[in-house]
């Protein structure tokens, strides 16, 4: 839906009181004029929740729930004390760095990475192995020599944003990525490759046999892989993964951050140029 595409980054503040109370009339007015205002279609569900006092003085801010089947998007809302009038979008505090904000919401260490890992740009994806977007952003980012381009300056940082609801097999696909990555680092991306390549044939019921097949590629002991993956002991560093993403309000994949800077599907080879020339510039 293409209202849903222009939903970037939710920034979630604290809680600085308790939530507002609001009447239900008003609540229902808004909902209704949030779908009017962005044409959300009527096949999608919206719910106005989380309603507290806000940084800004004067506004209340909360939190739009989007809800078809089981998709769920959210974005934020800011909303006047007299619940007549609102804003919808994300609040920014001009006085920080939001690249550097964003960049310290992710974890890098102990995360699938290629290039130098010093290098002055860093690209993080959120990824599902089981979106057909995240297929394509993977083979065309390998197409387009990215990292090739810019030897020892520019990293990749691979994070899991399975959405099990609708993906059946994702999170295993990323326990097995995961259980790979932690025999030998080398081997996430062999297994990664293969999920993507077959991704059109895999099903929950034969994922084993697809990550088996390329782990044995990869040369790892197979009975510690079934063994971690049986046991789903990478689920832990898989969650953490997704516990980064849902601090940063990314609710679609793939979702790349250049140094901070965010860019919901993949941007293309000149788009990811012209950012990382721009950094490189800068630095």
């Amino acid at each position: 839906m293409s209202f849903l595409k222009a939903i970037g980054l939710l920034l979630l503040l604290p809680a600085l009181l308790r939530a507002v109370d609001i009447p239900s009339a008003d609540r229902e007015n808004i909902e209704a004029s949030v779908r009017k205002a962005l044409s959300v279609l009527p096949n999608w569900q919206i719910r106005l929740t989380e309603v507290r006092p806000s940084a800004i003085e004067g506004l209340y801010q909360g939190t739009l729930e989007f809800k078809q089947d089981t998709n769920i998007r959210y974005q934020n809302l800011f909303i006047s004390r007299d619940f007549k009038s609102y804003i919808v979008g994300n609040y920014f505090n001009a006085a920080e760095d939001i690249d550097k904000v964003r960049m310290e919401k992710i974890r890098l260490e102990g995360a699938p990475s290629l290039g130098a890992a010093n290098a002055p740009v860093t690209i993080v994806e959120f990824s599902d192995f089981q979106c057909p977007s995240c297929k394509n952003a993977h083979e065309s980012f390998k197409a387009d020599k990215i990292l090739e381009s810019y030897p020892g300056k520019v990293r990749l940082i691979y994070k899991n944003r399975p959405f099990p609801n609708s993906h059946n097999w994702a999170v295993n696909a990323a326990i097995a990525a995961r259980c790979a990555y932690r025999m030998d680092p080398k081997a996430f991306w062999t297994v990664a490759d293969d999920i993507y390549l077959h991704q059109s044939s895999i099903t929950a019921v034969n994922l084993w046999s697809y990550v088996s097949t390329s782990a044995r590629k990869a040369k790892l002991n197979m009975a510690d892989f079934k063994d971690c993956f049986d046991s789903k002991q990478t689920l832990d560093a898989v969650q953490a993964d997704v516990n980064d993403a849902e601090s940063l309000g990314v609710s679609q994949t793939p979702t790349f951050f250049v140094n901070g800077r965010i860019a919901v599907g993949y941007p293309g080879k000149q788009n990811f140029r012209i950012l990382i020339d721009d950094f490189l510039k800068k630095k």
